[in-house]
Protein backbone atom coordinates (compact mmCIF):
# COMPACT_ATOMS: atom_id res chain seq x y z
CA UNK A 1 0.00 0.00 0.00
CA UNK A 2 2.96 2.67 0.94
CA UNK A 3 4.33 1.50 -2.53
CA UNK A 4 1.26 2.06 -4.40
CA UNK A 5 0.68 5.87 -2.43
CA UNK A 6 4.29 6.82 -3.23
CA UNK A 7 4.28 6.34 -7.09
CA UNK A 8 1.04 8.42 -6.99
CA UNK A 9 2.67 10.97 -5.13
CA UNK A 10 5.51 10.58 -7.45
CA UNK A 11 2.91 10.84 -10.55
CA UNK A 12 1.01 13.80 -9.38
CA UNK A 13 4.37 15.55 -8.97
CA UNK A 14 5.85 14.75 -12.37
CA UNK A 15 2.78 15.92 -13.78
CA UNK A 16 2.67 18.84 -12.13
CA UNK A 17 6.38 20.04 -12.91
CA UNK A 18 5.52 19.09 -16.50
CA UNK A 19 3.16 21.48 -16.84
CA UNK A 20 4.86 23.98 -15.21
CA UNK A 21 8.24 23.47 -17.55
CA UNK A 22 5.19 23.33 -20.28
CA UNK A 23 3.66 26.96 -19.04
CA UNK A 24 7.34 28.14 -18.32
CA UNK A 25 8.12 27.16 -21.91
CA UNK A 26 5.10 28.45 -23.58
CA UNK A 27 6.37 32.25 -22.15
CA UNK A 28 9.24 31.65 -23.76
CA UNK A 29 8.47 31.22 -27.07
CA UNK A 30 5.70 33.46 -26.99
CA UNK A 31 2.47 31.39 -27.21
CA UNK A 32 1.68 32.79 -23.90
CA UNK A 33 2.05 36.49 -22.56
CA UNK A 34 1.90 37.04 -19.25
CA UNK A 35 3.72 40.30 -18.64
CA UNK A 36 2.23 43.68 -19.43
CA UNK A 37 4.29 46.47 -20.57
CA UNK A 38 1.44 49.77 -20.83
CA UNK A 39 -1.51 50.35 -22.42
CA UNK A 40 -2.27 53.43 -24.25
CA UNK A 41 -5.60 54.76 -26.95
CA UNK A 42 -5.51 56.43 -30.15
CA UNK A 43 -8.30 58.62 -31.90
CA UNK A 44 -10.15 56.21 -33.16
CA UNK A 45 -10.53 54.44 -29.58
CA UNK A 46 -8.24 51.52 -30.74
CA UNK A 47 -6.69 50.12 -27.35
CA UNK A 48 -2.84 49.44 -27.54
CA UNK A 49 -1.64 47.04 -24.91
CA UNK A 50 1.71 46.19 -24.77
CA UNK A 51 2.85 42.35 -24.30
CA UNK A 52 5.92 40.35 -23.84
CA UNK A 53 8.18 39.34 -26.20
CA UNK A 54 8.39 43.07 -28.15
CA UNK A 55 4.81 43.32 -29.57
CA UNK A 56 2.31 45.99 -28.67
CA UNK A 57 -0.83 44.30 -29.77
CA UNK A 58 -3.87 47.04 -31.31
CA UNK A 59 -7.67 45.91 -29.88
CA UNK A 60 -10.85 47.31 -30.87
CA UNK A 61 -14.08 46.31 -29.10
CA UNK A 62 -12.06 43.38 -27.34
CA UNK A 63 -10.55 41.94 -30.45
CA UNK A 64 -7.26 42.38 -31.44
CA UNK A 65 -6.81 43.35 -35.51
CA UNK A 66 -2.99 44.11 -35.77
CA UNK A 67 0.32 43.89 -34.00
CA UNK A 68 3.50 46.21 -33.69
CA UNK A 69 7.00 45.34 -33.13
CA UNK A 70 8.62 47.60 -29.85
CA UNK A 71 11.86 46.72 -31.75
CA UNK A 72 13.48 44.90 -28.51
CA UNK A 73 12.52 41.58 -26.54
CA UNK A 74 13.10 43.51 -23.59
CA UNK A 75 11.33 45.45 -21.22
CA UNK A 76 9.81 48.87 -22.59
CA UNK A 77 7.71 51.68 -22.41
CA UNK A 78 5.35 53.41 -25.06
CA UNK A 79 2.45 56.08 -24.84
CA UNK A 80 -0.14 57.51 -27.92
CA UNK A 81 0.81 61.67 -28.49
CA UNK A 82 -2.16 63.62 -29.15
CA UNK A 83 -1.43 63.90 -32.45
CA UNK A 84 -1.30 59.79 -32.69
CA UNK A 85 2.01 58.83 -33.04
CA UNK A 86 3.53 56.17 -30.54
CA UNK A 87 6.10 57.54 -28.43
CA UNK A 88 8.63 54.40 -27.51
CA UNK A 89 11.41 54.04 -25.15
CA UNK A 90 12.99 50.69 -25.95
CA UNK A 91 16.75 50.08 -26.52
CA UNK A 92 16.32 53.77 -28.29
CA UNK A 93 13.64 56.19 -28.66
CA UNK A 94 11.45 56.55 -30.83
CA UNK A 95 8.52 57.95 -32.86
CA UNK A 96 6.12 55.30 -34.92
CA UNK A 97 2.68 56.23 -36.85
CA UNK A 98 0.11 53.84 -35.99
CA UNK A 99 1.34 50.84 -37.96
CA UNK A 100 4.39 50.76 -36.04
CA UNK A 101 6.83 52.50 -38.87
CA UNK A 102 9.38 54.78 -37.81
CA UNK A 103 9.26 58.23 -38.14
CA UNK A 104 11.84 58.87 -36.82
CA UNK A 105 14.48 58.60 -33.90
CA UNK A 106 14.84 60.96 -30.94
CA UNK A 107 18.57 61.46 -29.41
CA UNK A 108 16.87 62.15 -25.92
CA UNK A 109 17.03 59.21 -23.31
CA UNK A 110 13.40 59.38 -23.01
CA UNK A 111 10.75 59.39 -20.30
CA UNK A 112 7.53 58.89 -20.13
CA UNK A 113 6.46 60.91 -17.29
CA UNK A 114 6.60 63.91 -19.44
CA UNK A 115 3.52 62.28 -21.42
CA UNK A 116 1.98 60.53 -18.66
CA UNK A 117 2.04 60.83 -15.29
CA UNK A 118 0.31 57.55 -14.34
CA UNK A 119 1.11 54.65 -16.04
CA UNK A 120 -2.00 53.16 -15.00
CA UNK A 121 -4.32 55.46 -16.99
CA UNK A 122 -4.34 57.24 -20.32
CA UNK A 123 -6.74 60.27 -20.96
CA UNK A 124 -7.61 61.01 -24.41
CA UNK A 125 -7.53 64.80 -25.40
CA UNK A 126 -11.30 64.91 -25.27
CA UNK A 127 -11.26 63.76 -21.74
CA UNK A 128 -12.15 60.31 -21.99
CA UNK A 129 -10.69 57.84 -19.56
CA UNK A 130 -8.78 54.51 -19.70
CA UNK A 131 -7.99 53.02 -16.30
CA UNK A 132 -6.23 50.02 -15.72
CA UNK A 133 -7.97 48.18 -12.79
CA UNK A 134 -7.03 45.80 -10.11
CA UNK A 135 -8.29 42.32 -11.24
CA UNK A 136 -6.54 39.47 -9.44
CA UNK A 137 -3.46 39.61 -11.27
CA UNK A 138 -5.39 39.58 -14.63
CA UNK A 139 -4.54 43.08 -16.99
CA UNK A 140 -7.53 45.04 -17.42
CA UNK A 141 -8.79 48.13 -19.05
CA UNK A 142 -11.43 49.96 -18.76
CA UNK A 143 -13.20 52.76 -20.58
CA UNK A 144 -14.79 55.50 -18.16
CA UNK A 145 -18.31 56.38 -19.80
CA UNK A 146 -21.38 57.82 -18.54
CA UNK A 147 -23.50 55.02 -18.86
CA UNK A 148 -20.73 53.33 -16.43
CA UNK A 149 -17.46 51.45 -17.00
CA UNK A 150 -16.55 49.41 -20.14
CA UNK A 151 -14.14 46.56 -20.36
CA UNK A 152 -12.14 47.61 -23.31
CA UNK A 153 -9.47 44.93 -22.65
CA UNK A 154 -9.27 41.95 -20.40
CA UNK A 155 -6.22 39.35 -20.53
CA UNK A 156 -6.89 36.36 -22.13
CA UNK A 157 -8.39 33.49 -19.73
CA UNK A 158 -5.40 30.88 -20.92
CA UNK A 159 -2.89 33.66 -20.38
CA UNK A 160 -4.29 34.26 -17.05
CA UNK A 161 -4.37 30.62 -15.76
CA UNK A 162 -0.83 30.27 -17.00
CA UNK A 163 0.33 32.95 -15.03
CA UNK A 164 -1.54 31.81 -11.90
CA UNK A 165 -0.42 28.46 -12.18
CA UNK A 166 3.28 29.52 -12.52
CA UNK A 167 3.43 31.88 -10.07
CA UNK A 168 1.48 29.50 -7.70
CA UNK A 169 4.08 26.34 -8.59
CA UNK A 170 7.24 28.88 -8.08
CA UNK A 171 6.02 29.55 -4.74
CA UNK A 172 5.68 26.21 -3.76
CA UNK A 173 8.57 24.79 -5.29
CA UNK A 174 10.52 27.54 -2.95
CA UNK A 175 8.50 26.36 0.02
CA UNK A 176 8.88 22.74 -0.06
CA UNK A 177 12.78 23.47 -1.09
CA UNK A 178 12.86 25.46 2.10
CA UNK A 179 10.85 22.44 4.45
CA UNK A 180 13.68 20.21 3.01
CA UNK A 181 16.68 22.27 3.99
CA UNK A 182 15.03 22.91 7.62
CA UNK A 183 14.42 19.13 7.78
CA UNK A 184 17.77 18.29 6.41
CA UNK A 185 19.54 20.98 8.70
CA UNK A 186 17.48 19.76 12.03
CA UNK A 187 18.43 15.98 10.91
CA UNK A 188 22.31 16.91 10.71
CA UNK A 189 22.21 18.74 14.12
CA UNK A 190 20.73 16.15 16.57
CA UNK A 191 23.34 13.20 15.06
CA UNK A 192 25.03 11.97 17.94
CA UNK A 193 29.08 12.15 17.94
CA UNK A 194 30.70 9.04 17.38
Amino acid sequence: MKKIDSFILMLVIGVLLGCYLFSFFGVTVGWFDISFYGFAVDSNDNVYVGLSNGKIVKYKDGFSFETISAMTSRGYEFTILEDDTIYLISSKVYLLDLNGNVLEELKSTGSLYEYRENKAEFVKKDGTVYKQVFNFGRTKIIKETDDGNKVVYLMPLSDYCVKLYITVFSVFIFVAVLFVCIRFRKNQSFKPIK
